[in-house]
């Protein structure tokens, strides 16, 4: 087996044993394990095909098997994302997509290999021909790696700001696997056949998406001017990014024609992949969202905030409050959860100038002295930027 697929399917493999035994075998994590598990088994027997062109379709059975698992390991998504509660069974349309998963082993078991893939000369065109029956078979795996997809996608979005922060780069890491996954297997939909040659890149996907896994798990937790709408602002921006990496693209697709051979191939789709899995990543970064809608704020809106729901929901919160900690407690919170903040610290100035500490939320903010002098850097800061003060950049 060549080295570089040892690495990735051994790190991605043990990323996953290992949060399972650090869970006490969970049956969520249990859940995640065995999806990653069977991403790992898929990749070995058909590198371990490729290695033994005299036993090739032999290998190709066992890895029909495995194949066959990812509809069932898949479909079981949303079972085991951000579950806190008692897992149950699903009803409704939930339910009747994981019972139709069982139906691609039985199919795999009672047929023989050349019924789905077939080529006698697979080693050394690296490319396997897909039948009437393999067409059925690999649709349906696409399928159910898109549901597992979406599912990833809607448990992010129903994150608040604290969590999408902890949990964007597990998703993510995973997300890119299964959406690897679904590249590859499209071939045999669109073009009837499976590359084979882009094995390495679903070996890249799994080591870079276990890196993901553990530093998230590891380190997060488990006049008249126009008015414009500030999420459509936001997304112009995004889009803007992607045409102008699509345009990347197209200068590097234009030198990527002087490779010769797969190679030439191969790199474009790495740097394909490679580059929108970075757009990714820095699109998620929380940072740069917040610099990108600070500037927006403060350069095309003359009323930097919309205001009118906060301010209710602030004014009921203090009244609320039956004495002054309480009082603190929701002024500080409601910012933190207002401005998708980690933490934040209260100051009240005395008589003598001075900022005393009254209250801190979230942590994330190191230690709090109890008391600032009137001269204190973050004061002068406030006083003559009069705009928020990013400790972290400070």
């Amino acid at each position: 087996m060549p080295i570089f697929d040892l690495i990735a399917v051994t790190v991605f493999m043990g990323s996953g044993l290992f949060f399972l035994a650090r869970s006490r075998f969970s049956a969520a994590e249990f859940m995640q394990t065995a999806l990653i598990l069977c991403f790992c088994a898929v990749h070995i027997l058909d590198v371990l095909a490729l290695g033994q062109p005299s036993a090739f379709f032999e290998w190709k059975r066992y890895g029909l098997v495995a194949e066959a698992l990812i509809p069932l390991t898949t479909s079981l998504v949303p079972l085991w994302l951000f579950h806190t509660k008692k897992l149950k069974w699903p009803t409704g349309p939930q339910a009747l997509v994981i019972l139709f998963s069982f139906v691609f082993i039985p199919l795999v078991w009672f047929n023989p290999t050349y019924t789905f893939v077939f080529n006698p000369d697979v080693v050394d065109e690296q490319v396997l021909f897909v039948s009437s029956r393999g067409f059925w078979f690999y649709l349906g795996i696409v399928f159910y790696l898109v549901y597992g997809i979406y599912h990833l996608e809607q448990g992010l979005l129903k994150l608040n700001r604290q969590e999408f922060w902890q949990a964007k780069y597990a998703i993510l890491g995973l997300g890119v696997v299964i959406a690897i996954m679904a590249f590859y297997y499209s071939q045999s939909v669109i073009h009837r056949s499976l590359d084979l040659s882009l094995m390495p890149l679903r070996a890249g996907a799994m080591l870079g998406g276990s890196c993901l896994l553990f530093y998230s798990r590891a380190w997060r937790g488990d006049v008249r001017k126009i008015m414009f709408s500030r999420t459509v602002a936001f997304r112009s921006l995004v889009f803007l990014s992607v045409g102008l990496y699509l345009m990347g693209m197209a200068v590097f697709g234009d030198g990527f024609q002087f490779l010769q051979g797969t190679d030439g191939r191969m790199w474009s789709h790495i740097l394909i992949v490679g580059g929108l899995f970075l757009f990714a990543i820095i699109l998620m970064a929380e940072s740069v969202r917040r610099r990108i809608k600070v500037f927006l704020h403060k350069h095309f809106y003359r009323n930097k905030y919309e205001y009118r729901t906060q301010w209710m929901e602030f004014t009921q919160r203090l009244n609320s409050a039956v004495n002054e900690r309480e009082l603190y407690v929701s002024i500080v919170e409601f910012f933190c959860e207002t401005f998708g903040l980690r933490g934040g610290v209260i100051f009240q100035k005395n008589n003598e100038g001075r900022f005393e500490y009254r209250y801190d939320f979230g942590g994330g903010i190191g230690s709090v002295p109890y008391e600032l002098p009137p001269g204190d850097a973050a004061i002068l800061c406030l006083r003559q930027k009069n705009w928020v003060l990013d400790v972290e950049a400070s």
